[in-house]
């Protein structure tokens, strides 16, 4: 080989080498920059972070807008349109995008899905088994964009689950002594519940506190408070961070979003508060073991009382800012409208008798689920005039279904499944598993 063709073979690897540490560089750079962001928003308040984002949000919608305007004029060879133009184009552009994605999200958008769903059997919805705990699952919440499911249980125990992958991060209870500096609850986890924004789960239980957790690091974010029984369900209203926690000590707490400061305390049942839910408006129902339902407009301080059980209520679940469904110990579902005080459809054995122990549904559709200890999850349809539901089809499980929860567009479910009664062990179905399932649903138009 040549003096020459050796020296152009040492130029290039040089130049290759030199390639390979700008990229490298690069991405350190980029790392750190991604660092430097995080810390920089880490200790932002919620309407801080909701203002940067919608600014964010905002610039993507016209820089998008803006592309589309010029694809659309290379297009159609509109070369003689002026820069004037296209911007008042992408403006047009960004305001439909707002006002399409806002009516989304309201309380008042709805959609019409349940068709996909009918006359399907059970071999139609192919499931995933997972078993991140030793005892019951009582308790699932799906973060916002379904890449990740969170599970509590009777070992004190919560689970983060890759929804992909399965693959578990544990936070470990504190039920020995040795595990008293962990930060877990010391009793049966008995509810969960993830922020909208993905940034908290939190978690109740039977120990009487309420735990917030980061999601991303699961450290604990802090230590609630305030009920002097057991808390058996919390939820977040979503488009925020304001919590309502409810307890076996008849109360609902309202938690500021901002902190998770103290505000309020509800009364009104005369029983255990079972079950809570609620959407955007800062209103909630509740289910108890006095066997009534309560809307509760937490602005105003009212309450309405709904009665239509014979037993304890324990779940119950909003479909839109007018409908809502229960089911109760007496194994009926009910389908309420606000403005009426007893339910417009009910059915008495909706599974053979079985308590109802779990309500989910896909957000703002006509599709819904119940779960008890029969066997099945069943899958409900939304009657076109809204006053009643329509059974469609039952997905196999064996065991007591504690808790669902839907990905919001309907590719699947989740279900925390155990041998035992969330709440107690008045019965035990051995050949069942403790575990988490994820259930595919076969919707395509969501």
């Amino acid at each position: 080989m040549s003096v020459k063709r050796r020296r152009e073979l040492d130029v290039n690897i040089e130049s290759d080498n030199d390639s390979d540490e700008d990229f490298k560089g690069k991405k350190r750079t980029q790392l750190s920059k991604e660092d430097d962001e995080d810390e920089e928003h880490r200790n932002e308040s919620a309407d801080a972070k909701r203002l940067r984002l919608a600014k964010e949000y905002l610039e993507k919608m016209k820089q998008k807008g803006v592309v589309d305007r010029e694809r659309e004029r290379d297009e159609n060879d509109e070369s003689d349109k002026s820069d004037g133009e296209g911007s008042d184009g992408s403006e047009d552009s960004v305001t439909r995008r707002l006002k399409s994605d806002s009516w989304k999200t309201s309380e008042h958008y709805f959609r019409w899905v349940s068709s996909e769903l009918n006359g399907l059997d059970g071999s139609s919805f192919t499931k995933k088994v997972i078993r991140p705990h030793s005892k019951t699952v009582t308790s699932v919440a799906l973060t916002t964009d379904g890449t990740a499911c969170f599970s509590g249980s009777k070992d004190c125990c919560i689970a983060k689950i890759d929804i992909e992958t399965g693959k578990k991060q544990m936070i470990k209870g504190e039920r020995k002594e040795s595990d008293k500096k962990l930060n877990g609850h010391t009793d049966h986890i008995l509810t969960l519940a993830v922020s909208d924004d993905m940034r908290f789960v939190v978690s109740g239980g039977a120990d009487k506190t309420i735990r917030v957790w980061d999601t991303r690091t699961l450290s604990l974010v802090r230590k609630l408070e305030g009920h002097r029984d057991d808390v058996l369900s919390v939820s977040f209203r979503k488009r925020s961070c304001d919590l309502y926690t409810a307890s076996s000590d008849r109360s609902i707490k309202v938690w500021d979003g901002d902190g998770f400061v103290y505000v309020d305390t509800l009364f009104g049942h005369q029983s255990d508060v079972v079950s809570i839910h609620g959407l955007n408006r800062p209103r909630i129902i509740s289910g108890g073991r006095d066997m009534t339902v309560r809307l509760w407009k937490i602005p105003e301080q009212t309450q309405l009382v709904f009665r239509g059980h014979t037993a304890s209520v324990d779940a119950v679940h909003m479909i839109s800012a007018h409908l809502f469904i229960s089911g109760s110990q007496d194994g009926s579902v009910c389908l309420w409208d606000v403005a009426k005080k007893k339910p417009i459809w009910s059915c008495a054995n909706a599974h053979h008798g079985k308590w109802i122990s779990a309500i989910g549904s896909v957000t703002r559709t006509d599709v819904m689920f119940t779960a008890s200890s029969d066997g099945f999850i069943r899958s409900w349809s939304l009657s076109k005039d809204k006053r009643a539901l329509v059974p469609l089809n039952q997905i196999p499980v064996t065991g007591f279904v504690n808790s669902i929860d839907v990905e919001k567009n309907g590719k699947f479910l989740v279900a925390g499944v155990g041998q035992e009664h969330k709440f107690g062990r008045w019965e035990k179905i051995q050949q069942a598993k403790n575990s988490v399932e994820i259930i595919q649903i076969p919707l395509t138009s969501t």
